[in-house]
């Protein structure tokens, strides 16, 4: 008797986190600026654990979030232009690879590594089965694209995009890093 009680309190446990958990994430308030970046965690290309925000308290950094394919050949355009454009900035790209059925993943995760260069590997975080936590809170930009986020040394975002990189975002960027005191 007290066993199936001690079942039935634990079942009722389980499924009142389970509820509790999907009203939160319905609830969830998207991500905006001046909101405090989530914890994201995930290994890099190279095997590392990569824990954001904390990784990069302290500095401003970019972190280039894509869903797809399309999305991730976007964000490699926004690496390439902010590599040549702001050097000193961090940049982070987070994959998020729910789609890609798991017997193949490790093709794709080496076809993504060769076309990524070797530096920014180690900031690229791979995310398996997060992609439904991310999408709502990410909800205002495009997320069959990519969305750019610019957090602040406090690690709340200071300015978020989506989308084709362009002069227009360039010069927001570089204008919100200099608002902050990054040259």
């Amino acid at each position: 008797m007290v066993a199936r009680i001690l079942r039935l309190a634990a079942l009722a446990v389980a499924l009142l986190g389970s509820s509790l958990e999907a009203s939160a994430q319905k609830g969830a308030p998207n991500l905006r600026t001046g909101s405090l970046l989530p914890t994201l965690t995930g290994p890099s290309l190279k095997g590392d654990p990569i824990h954001l925000p904390s990784e990069a308290e302290g500095h401003s950094i970019v972190i280039l979030f894509s869903f797809s394919r399309a999305g991730g050949q976007r964000a490699q355009e926004w690496i390439q232009h902010l590599s040549r454009e702001m050097p000193s900035i961090n940049i982070y790209s987070a994959i998020f690879l729910n789609p890609v059925p798991a017997p193949i993943r490790g093709m794709v995760v080496s076809n993504i590594k060769a076309r990524i260069q070797i530096r920014q590997q180690s900031r690229t975080v791979l995310l398996y089965g997060k992609a439904n936590e991310w999408k709502p809170l990410l909800e205002t930009c495009d997320v069959q694209d990519v969305c750019v986020l610019m957090l602040g040394p406090d690690s709340h975002i200071r300015w978020m995009t989506g989308g084709a990189f362009s002069v227009n975002s360039d010069l927001a960027l570089s204008s919100q890093l200099k608002s902050i005191g990054h040259e």
